[in-house]
């Protein structure tokens, strides 16, 4: 949800004429282009939770950010949104976790990607 729009496989999403609702993420970042923001920042949740209650407060309209969740450890098309994001538009990133080491592993996931996926690399 957020200061965002983006086309994905021929399909417009407008984000930004309601901030606050929710959309999917993209599961094939090569169908997505023309990606348009005025965001300042992404704002990274670990938990539904969080994010519905940051939605039900209408938390981007005050903000002006992109509020993304993996809903607990994320996969791998929110990783890659997410990497999307962040080169095409040069956004900082912050990511709100709980402060306990499932919540650290999820930042490091969000960070530098999973276990599996660089033990596969080797």
């Amino acid at each position: 949800m957020g200061w965002l729009k983006f086309v994905e496989a021929g399909r417009a999403i407008h984000c930004i004429r309601d901030p606050n609702t929710a959309y999917p993420i993209p599961v094939c970042m090569e169908e997505v282009e023309g990606i348009v923001s005025v965001a300042k920042y992404v704002l990274v949740v670990e938990k539904e939770t969080v994010f519905q209650r940051l939605a039900n407060d209408s938390f981007c309209d005050r903000n002006h950010c992109i509020v993304i969740t993996g809903r607990g450890y994320p996969d791998v098309p929110t990783r890659r949104f997410l990497r999307y994001l962040v080169d095409q538009l040069q956004l900082p990133v912050y990511c709100l976790v709980d402060s306990d080491p499932y919540g650290f592993d999820i930042l490091t996931t969000y960070k530098f990607g999973s276990m599996t996926w660089h033990m596969m690399q080797n």
